[in-house]
């Protein structure tokens, strides 16, 4: 491993005490502009993500521009400075701060190490760039941004959570209900059947009674019998579950995805909404079979 790639991991790793700028993705080709925004934000305190920030403040499919960061960046409250410079005066600015890339994209500078830069680029994730990578790239215009006396520290963010989305799913709750009832069932006939052996070892063999053994091997019978009967019905139940979730959550997403405002999809190509839909789709159909698989050990676990 050369020097360049161990840096290079050793960046993405990040040891370091001090306060850390956090890495954000763009989802959107044109958001790159937004997903640096909500960097700087949680650096300063202000607990906002990225879905929160595109519903404030839509942008067109074309991109944000250096004059609506700034607008953004007022509202809010923080005061911004936009400059251009040449590359010996980036380790000047005011860290971290937002750097125009490429003419079309852009990308937060983190910090400065000799001739090296750290960024935190929005489609890639954290960077360390050289500098001739950065007299290539780099457009010489840049904006710092600090909080101004109105700012104050808030958690805006919106969080979707696994419940939330099966809460809208009928009948879920009946059929976990009835998939762990049974499965506690079949989990003590489990540990009933031992018992019978060992009735067999302390007093069957020992005393030779045969009617004993003939009552002990027809209960045995009988919970085997009973255990197999439950387990059918477990299968069964968790396998009517599983289509059950399968369609109502292909429903419910594909009814999401109609009252969706159109600027989501002038903003994304088809074959993204439809990975995004496949990549839902297949974790759904990961965990109805792992219940139909085995319903008992998952709900139990």
């Amino acid at each position: 491993m050369n020097d360049t790639h161990f840096n290079e991991i050793k960046n993405r790793l990040n040891f370091s005490f001090r306060r850390k700028v956090p890495q954000v993705l763009q989802t959107e080709a044109a958001e790159c502009g937004l997903a640096c925004l909500v960097m700087t934000c949680r650096y300063h305190g202000m607990d906002i993500d990225l879905f929160n920030l595109r519903q404030r403040f839509g942008i067109s499919s074309h991109g944000a521009t250096l004059a609506l960061l700034i607008n953004i960046s007022a509202q809010l409250k923080f005061k911004t400075r936009a400059l251009s410079l040449d590359l010996d005066e980036l380790r000047q600015l005011k860290t971290p701060c937002i750097l125009h890339w490429d003419m079309s994209h852009f990308v937060v500078l983190v910090a400065v190490k000799g001739t090296r830069f750290i960024i935190h680029d929005p489609a890639f994730g954290r960077r360390t760039v050289s500098l001739s990578e950065m007299s290539q790239h780099f457009t010489g215009v840049a904006l710092e941004l600090w909080p101004n006396s109105e700012f104050t520290r808030q958690k805006s963010r919106t969080r979707l959570s696994l419940l939330s989305l099966m809460r809208n799913i009928s009948g879920l709750p009946g059929f976990l209900t009835k998939i762990f009832c049974l499965s506690l069932m079949v989990e003590a006939i489990n540990l009933l059947l031992p018992v019978g052996t060992q009735l067999v070892m302390d007093h069957v063999i020992i005393a030779e009674d045969y009617d004993l053994l003939a009552l002990i091997c027809i209960g045995l019978l009988f919970f085997i019998l009973f255990r197999t009967f439950l387990s059918m019905l477990r299968s069964w139940t968790s396998l009517v579950m599983g289509s059950l979730v399968d369609v109502q959550w292909k429903a419910g997403l594909f009814d999401h995805l109609l009252k969706l405002p159109l600027a989501y999809f002038e903003k994304r190509k088809l074959g993204d909404i439809q990975s995004r839909f496949g990549v839902t789709n297949g974790a759904i159909v990961i965990h109805t079979q792992r219940l139909k698989s085995d319903p008992g050990g998952n709900l139990l676990s």
